[in-house]
């Protein structure tokens, strides 16, 4: 690449400012970019081509990616649920189930190194637990959580490995960035003291 010589990285976007649907999300000459304004766990197509005063390169075939969830409670979300992560274990919670589910409506496996949760015939989860050791079949459960407006699920899985940083629950479902994670802790969470590890 040439000192003149800029690359254009584009996101597809329905807000472009030139109207061909991408909008411009760096420009510069270093070969690696970050760009932070990305919306994590959403996936979205970029293009990239150098631009110099002789003009502009085609653009490279486009590329489909996943930026990872900036880390809430040390989880975040995958399509169907919410989960956060302690030192030790993982809570789930798959909000607003329809009034009349029930435990039958709920099929849920767990192995050291497989978990499946199926509610109302839909498929929320399921693979490969995220830790390298896999999940502690003696210490995860799950409930049913009902208030007067919604019911809910709520899983406790414990990880075999305590301190494993987990980027999501089921390998392949959207990831947080682990290098930003700090455990949660609800007891600490309770008396105000929020522990970072």
């Amino acid at each position: 690449m040439s000192p003149s010589e800029v690359r254009r990285l584009q996101q597809q976007s329905g807000n472009s400012v030139d109207g061909d649907g991408w909008r411009t999300v760096y420009e510069g000459t270093q070969p690696v970019a970050e760009v932070n304004a990305l919306a994590g766990g959403v996936p979205l197509l970029l293009r990239v081509r150098a631009v110099n005063s002789a003009g502009s390169s085609p653009w490279c075939t486009e590329v489909e990616v996943t930026p990872k969830q900036n880390p809430v409670r040390g989880g975040g979300r995958g399509k169907l649920y919410e989960w956060t992560q302690s030192s030790s274990s993982l809570e789930i919670r798959i909000p607003n189930l329809s009034k009349g589910t029930t435990s039958k409506d709920v099929q849920f496996v767990c192995r050291k190194f497989f978990i499946s949760l199926t509610v109302n015939n839909m498929v929320v989860f399921r693979g490969v637990p995220f830790g390298s050791e896999g999940v502690r079949t003696d210490e995860t459960f799950w409930q049913l959580d009902r208030s007067p407006d919604a019911v809910s699920i709520v899983l406790e899985v414990g990880k075999f490995k305590s301190l494993e940083k987990w980027a999501c629950v089921v390998v392949g479902e959207p990831e947080v960035d682990i290098r930003k994670v700090t455990f949660f802790d609800p007891k600490s969470a309770a008396s105000g003291n929020l522990p970072s590890i």
